[in-house]
């Protein structure tokens, strides 16, 4: 799977999970920046919108899959 495919769905799990309770260790890898920065882009979403988005985009990936 495309990393940034990962990262949304990664981003809608913690979004619908924990909300905006962000929590970063600087001292981490690149990797989990990118996953932190992920995150943060959607501040303010619901959990509801993304647990809906999640399940939207896990679809499309499935669907692409099942077409390949």
């Amino acid at each position: 799977m495309a990393p940034d495919l990962m990262l949304q769905l990664y981003a809608y799990h913690k979004q619908a999970n924990f909300g905006n309770n962000f929590s970063f260790n600087s001292g981490l890898d690149v990797r989990s920046g990118f996953k932190f920065n992920a995150w943060m882009q959607l501040k303010g979403m619901s959990s509801d919108e993304a647990k809906e988005k999640y399940i939207e985009l896990a679809n499309q990936i499935l669907q692409k899959n099942k077409d390949s």
